[in-house]
């Protein structure tokens, strides 16, 4: 069962993706910086430019998961997402497997984007499902730790697990 202890992997791995979605970030934002002096036009650049990365974010999980099974992280530290007879995922299992992230982009860019300054039931509809992300991310973790192939809650719904590539 080894070729399932992956928690150390799949923690650096992330850590690689974050490092690089947050130089892509920074390199934009120096762009925009450039070119859209002013505040008013910046802060609506801004705007747009988050709504973009969040969602650049995450088809960058989505898309790479489906087309390599790896993200850049995952290539790096030898860990692959696979389907349950350990066969490449299909499109359909890429998203399943990033939906706990994809729900609250989706919400942020299509609710909050258009408002600078969001209504108070915008703002309540908006804790309640940051929230339910973060409880289901907490789950996600226990669900993890506690079986033996480390399938997190996310690998369930999708039906996918992560393996060494290394052994």
């Amino acid at each position: 069962m080894e070729k399932y202890q992956t928690l150390g992997r799949r923690f650096l791995a992330l850590i690689i993706d974050w490092i690089l979605i947050g130089l892509g970030t920074l390199i934009i934002s120096f762009v925009l910086r450039i070119f859209f002096e002013s505040d008013q036009t910046m802060s609506l650049m801004s705007l747009a430019a988050t709504s973009v990365l969040k969602l650049t974010t995450v088809f960058y999980f989505i898309l790479l998961h489906y087309r390599y099974g790896q993200t850049i992280g995952k290539k790096a530290v030898d860990v692959k997402v696979v389907d349950d007879a350990e066969l490449p995922i299909n499109f359909g299992q890429a998203v399943l497997r990033s939906l706990h992230q994809l729900i609250p982009t989706l919400f942020t860019v299509t609710l909050l984007t258009p408002y600078y300054y969001p209504d108070e039931s915008t703002q309540i509809i908006s804790a309640v499902i940051f929230g339910a992300a973060g409880v289901f991310n907490i789950v996600d973790i226990v669900v993890f730790l506690t079986n033996h192939k480390r399938r997190a809650l996310h690998d369930f719904i999708a039906g996918t697990v992560v393996i060494r590539t290394d052994v």
